[in-house]
């Protein structure tokens, strides 16, 4: 440490990469918006069941980010590889907003427009999705959904108070999430839960379509 100056501190981080401080991992989806007979609507997937990774829930196309990849081109890449639409068919629409989760993960989102002829051509891939289906976004906008409310806590019964120089009652910072929970009906009327992450996901687009049915009224 004795060679470490500022001259040195200044070229170390003078054009560094801002980057996460231990484990992260980054992911990306889309929100895929489809209009049906001038009806908007979204399309979701429901997992296979032999999916090592939440077998059988109803998520939105997604998944790791590659290295050097944005935001957009893996969602859109994730979306062909799963449901079979070609990335070069589905409209970029915007930037989405970012889910930050307390399990050392970032999630980005990508709005965008899938073509309806593509969604009825699409091929899933069966080892990772079991279907793809259409909810009306009315169906969502038309109720609240059930809103589960927690608080992240980290496990502290075999933490070395001592060694760190506090009490057992020292007043830890709590996290909080929502688990959001909607039941509704795709639109061929089959009952479908669309809940937790995907939920959130939803509730938060929602909120920003009212807002956008304001502004344009």
């Amino acid at each position: 440490m004795s060679k470490i100056n500022v001259r040195n501190l200044m070229a170390y981080y003078g054009d560094r990469k801002r980057l996460p401080m231990g484990k992260h991992t980054f992911y990306s989806v889309l929100v895929p918006f489809v209009e049906v007979d001038d009806e908007l609507c979204l399309l979701f997937e429901k997992r296979a069941e032999g999916n090592i990774k939440d077998p059988g829930e109803i998520c939105f196309p997604g998944g790791h980010l590659e290295e050097g990849e944005s935001a957009g081109r893996c969602a859109m890449r994730e979306t062909e590889e799963e449901l079979g639409i070609p990335a070069e068919r589905i409209t970029f629409i915007g930037r989405g907003d970012t889910v930050r989760g307390f399990a050392n993960y970032t999630l980005y989102t990508t709005i965008g427009k899938v073509e309806y002829e593509d969604f009825l051509n699409m091929k899933p891939e069966e080892t990772e999705v079991a279907e793809g289906f259409l909810v009306k976004v009315s169906e969502f906008m038309d109720k609240e959904p059930y809103v589960y409310k927690s608080e992240v806590v980290a496990k502290r019964d075999e933490f070395p108070y001592e060694l760190a120089g506090i009490t057992p009652d020292y007043p830890w910072t709590m996290g909080k999430w929502d688990t959001v929970i909607y039941n509704v009906k795709d639109i061929s009327g089959k009952d479908r839960i669309v809940w937790g992450l995907t939920g959130g996901i939803v509730r938060h687009v929602m909120s920003q379509l009212a807002e956008a049915e304001d502004v344009f009224r």
